[in-house]
């Protein structure tokens, strides 16, 4: 999906961020140097959509680089890796030791793109829709429906951390600051469920809060279950990859079972009840 079909009227850089160190990984260091080439050499049909790439690292760890989907229940230090990088590219952007930049998309591996020209409605959303500190998406998919009055308000109310933020803005800046205090559980709490809960705590739902929703560049559908054909409105759709499908004859199609459990011995035990497909 081509980011542009005509070069914005600002200038954007992609700047890609490895997590750890490429001393010790020559690998990465090898990896990012094609990608840097390539783009140079116009091999990426795309790369005439933005001004500049360059590759940045996060320095993190091998014990600190940890992100386990599966959430605390099962490893106390569940997303200490994307909490650290996030961290760390926000305090770069806010410093300007990556460039002098008024805003950025973060982009994880999950977005996908799946709209032609996504870089415009980037520039629009950061400079001429109502200013914002953070401007994403909330959960767009159904998954939640069953059970939504049980969810936490900072859970129902966050926006995921794959959005645009304003580094100008004081409350972004404000937020590094809390990010950064010694007090905020780097291993255990998402950085965009924090964000979203001390946001909630300043603004609440005014209209007027900085903390906006409204991204059409951006769709968080997250664990949702999707037929590849799934057509919506945003340019970019954050989701797991293994959730979206192809199309299937209806005639190959008995029964769709979604895990809502991460033991498959609930399947199981379901099947001593009496139903239609027993």
């Amino acid at each position: 999906v081509p980011p542009c079909t005509e070069v914005p009227e600002v200038s954007v850089d992609v700047i890609l961020v490895f997590s750890k160190t490429f001393e010790a990984s020559p690998h990465a260091q090898t990896a990012a140097n094609a990608i840097v080439t390539q783009f140079e050499n116009g091999t990426f049909t795309w790369a005439q959509c933005f001004r500049s790439l360059t590759v940045q690292e996060a320095n993190l760890t091998a014990v600190e680089d940890v992100y386990d989907s599966r959430g605390y229940s099962i490893r106390k230090a569940w997303v200490t890796g994307p909490n650290k990088v996030f961290r760390s590219v926000l305090r770069a952007a806010v410093d300007k030791s990556f460039g002098e930049y008024s805003h950025f998309f973060y982009m994880e591996l999950d977005s996908v793109p799946i709209r032609a020209d996504w870089l415009q409605q980037y520039v629009a959303e950061a400079l001429y829709y109502p200013t914002a500190a953070m401007r994403g998406s909330r959960y767009r998919g159904d998954t939640w429906d069953g059970f939504l009055k049980d969810l936490p308000t900072e859970l129902l109310v966050h926006i995921n951390g794959n959005a645009i933020y304003n580094v100008e803005h004081p409350w972004t800046v404000q937020l590094l600051t809390y990010l950064e205090d010694p007090s905020f559980e780097v291993d255990s709490v998402a950085f965009d469920i924090r964000i979203a809960n001390l946001s909630f705590e300043e603004f609440g739902s005014a209209l007027d809060s900085p903390y906006k929703a409204d991204s059409l560049l951006i769709g968080n559908y997250a664990q949702m279950l999707l037929n590849s054909s799934f057509d919506s409105a945003e340019y970019i759709r954050h989701g797991a990859k293994g959730n979206i499908f192809e199309n299937i004859d209806d005639s190959q199609v008995t029964l769709g079972v979604m895990a809502l459990d991460s033991e498959f011995s609930a399947f199981l035990d379901s099947l001593r009840y009496s139903h239609p497909f027993r």
